[in-house]
């Protein structure tokens, strides 16, 4: 009965994640599908941007790019439901390596917690490269818990060099790296120094110390074997920057500020009680709390990285609940018979079953994802504006195009005959030529804040002006939001006019406005035609 129920649990927790990722839009698939997909038609490794008018002919980094590779082969062979299957298990593998880094079997209390973790991330899991970042973390932890017993330290190559290939959070192995050596070492220092500061467990010894930093630099090597060389690095490194665009992506800005997605939260709280409680008994390590301490101050920090903070939270929170199951289980042995507690997990089992097909209803597997015009709607993207041009552009002729930010992707994808103003692939570190400004706050700047925005758009030859109505993408708070912000917040937030471009265009007599719905707007150059 207790395998069955297992075996029921992961299936619950599996379809969780597919549920999730299948139902989520990931507005940057367009450009890492044509990423993969110019590497083949044009025989050569895509070194340079063709798809903008703004960064044409100029070299750029793409940090993701074995994965793009990788995602264009799957998906035009098989299609897109492959992919939402490898990522979820992926995910899945993650949270079962964190937990058997500090329990031998994994039982059904252990995969409960998992599910209950699983939803609480929902709102972070969509079908991206980074959601392999996890698996990869996972087990990276997983080396650095074996040391110094075993020489782990030889994973590292192989596992960051695949990393590196496949997002840009790799930079994020060093700093774990960093933390563990770090905490290693304050350990060492305290049992010579401050012997009731040290923690009983087994510290590195001198020559642990040596390995760990060779193994590092020979990973750091390893990395830069790829077709950017070091120049991976400083593309990476570019993200460290408090830049402009932290302030505008919404994954990038604090957990504290509005949305606030709480569920992850809620996390926070019992998992520092069990860590202070480990470190008062002693049952911590050094590291492990330093680990805790910066991956909650990442995700505190940044939205995205709280599905970090949410991983490790699962041994934790494991730990807690099977302290106190154990401390019940007397008294639950003497209230239930074991026939009892046989009835009981049938009735857990079958209401489970329940739960997984009512999941299961919602799992989309789509072949063609572009075909999905209902979720491309559900996630603000304009599958009707996106059928408009495909019609009105010309084939033989590269039509320019000043766009939506968030739709940059997609009109990558969709039409190759365009040539866009921006997409996903610039937000951090592509600069206009001549200028020291970003091409995304650039963008900002003429949509929001230049008086004269029109003009620079018009003197740039784009002749196809899509913008995003500005009441679209902004949702009636939850109820846990409504209590941490007030009203005038709320009327700060909703009370959206039409951005000072849209104001431009249609005081001009230059521009006519050729398509319109609930989400989109089109307007054409009188002279286009």
């Amino acid at each position: 009965m207790n395998k069955i129920l297992r075996l029921i649990l992961y299936a619950f927790c599996f379809s969780i994640i597919l549920s999730t990722l299948s139902n989520h839009f990931d507005f940057d698939f367009g450009w890492h599908l044509q990423f993969g997909k110019d590497a083949e038609t044009i025989g050569a490794f895509p070194y340079a941007d063709t798809h903008t008018y703004t960064f044409f002919g100029q070299n750029w980094v793409n940090h993701e790019w074995g994965n793009d590779l990788l995602v264009w082969q799957i998906y035009q062979n098989f299609g897109y439901w492959p992919l939402l299957i490898f990522a979820s298990i992926a995910i899945l593998t993650a949270f079962i390596i964190v937990q058997k880094i500090f329990t031998p079997k994994i039982t059904s209390l252990h995969l409960i917690t998992t599910a209950c973790l699983l939803v609480s991330i929902r709102h972070i899991m969509v079908m991206r490269p980074a959601m392999y970042s996890l698996l990869f973390f996972g087990i990276l932890w997983w080396t650095l818990e074996k040391l110094p017993n075993k020489k782990t330290y030889y994973w590292w190559p192989p596992l960051i060099w695949t990393w590196s290939t496949m997002h840009g959070s790799w930079i994020f192995a060093f700093i774990v790296i960093g933390i563990y050596f770090i905490g290693n070492a304050i350990n060492t220092i305290a049992k010579k120094y401050w012997p009731q500061a040290a923690l009983p467990y087994h510290t590195w010894e001198n020559n642990t110390y040596f390995h760990v930093a060779l193994w590092m630099a020979i990973t750091a090597a390893a990395v830069v074997i790829n077709p950017y060389g070091l120049n991976i690095f400083k593309e990476v490194a570019t993200y460290l920057d408090p830049a402009y665009f932290k302030n505008r992506v919404t994954e990038w800005i604090p957990s504290y500020a509005y949305p606030i997605f709480w569920q992850s939260l809620i996390w926070v709280a019992p998992a520092a009680i069990l860590i202070f409680t480990g470190w008062r008994k002693k049952i911590v390590s050094w590291p492990q709390i330093l680990l805790f301490i910066a991956l909650f101050a990442s995700g505190w920090q940044y939205k995205r990285n709280m599905m970090f903070f949410v991983l490790i939270c699962q041994p934790i929170i494991s730990a807690g609940l099977v302290w106190a199951t154990t401390t019940a289980a007397p008294l639950i042995a003497n209230k239930f018979s074991t026939n009892s507690r046989r009835i009981i997990n049938l009735i857990f089992i079958l209401i489970v079953s329940v739960l997984i097909f009512q999941t299961g209803k919602t799992i989309r597997l789509d072949r063609d994802i572009w075909q999905n015009k209902a979720l491309l709607s559900a996630y603000d993207s304009p599958p009707g504006a996106i059928e408009f041009l495909k019609k009105e552009l010309p084939i033989d002729k590269k039509t320019k195009i000043f766009n939506e930010f968030v739709w940059g992707g997609y009109l990558i994808w969709e039409v190759p005959q365009a040539l866009i103003f921006l997409d996903g692939r610039g937000t951090v570190t592509w600069k206009l030529p001549g200028q020291n400004i970003t091409a995304f706050e650039f963008y900002h700047d003429l949509v929001y804040n230049k008086p004269n925005g029109l003009d620079w758009i018009e003197n740039s030859g784009a002749e196809y002006i899509i913008l995003q109505r500005s009441n679209v993408g902004f949702y009636p708070p939850d109820a846990i939001n409504r209590i941490m912000f007030s009203k005038d917040d709320f009327k700060k937030q909703f009370d959206i006019k039409p951005s000072l471009l849209e104001e431009q265009i249609k005081a001009s007599h230059s521009w006519q406005l050729v398509y319109s719905d609930h989400m989109s707007l089109i307007w054409r150059k009188s002279s286009a035609r």
